[in-house]
């Protein structure tokens, strides 16, 4: 899923950094809402799962694994959420490879 908010950098940040543009989340796009528009595209074709496991580096106070499995109704026999700061994917990752 990708922001629909995008934003054209100028010229200068262009030859500084070599970003032409970037998306940033409407106030509509929540972490949740951004993680169903994800989820959907990849789980309508696999479902059902052995395990289900969310990574947010946004602090969000939900249990988005569980979120998600009641909105798009999925078939999950395991799940986690793993919630660490701006390392939370690579800490999800790290976490999960030892189960």
């Amino acid at each position: 899923y990708e922001p629909t908010n995008i934003i054209y950098n100028n010229e200068d940040i262009r030859k500084k950094v070599g970003v032409k543009k970037v998306r940033r989340a409407s106030p509509h796009e929540t972490t949740e809402y951004m993680m169903f528009h994800a989820a959907r595209k990849v789980f309508d074709s696999h479902n059902p799962l052995d395990f289900l496991a969310v990574s947010s580096s946004f602090p969000t106070g939900e249990n988005l694994s569980e979120m998600l499995v009641d909105v798009l109704g999925l078939d999950v026999s395991h799940r986690v959420d793993v919630h660490t700061a701006c390392s939370g994917y690579t800490r999800a990752l790290l976490h999960l490879a030892e189960l």
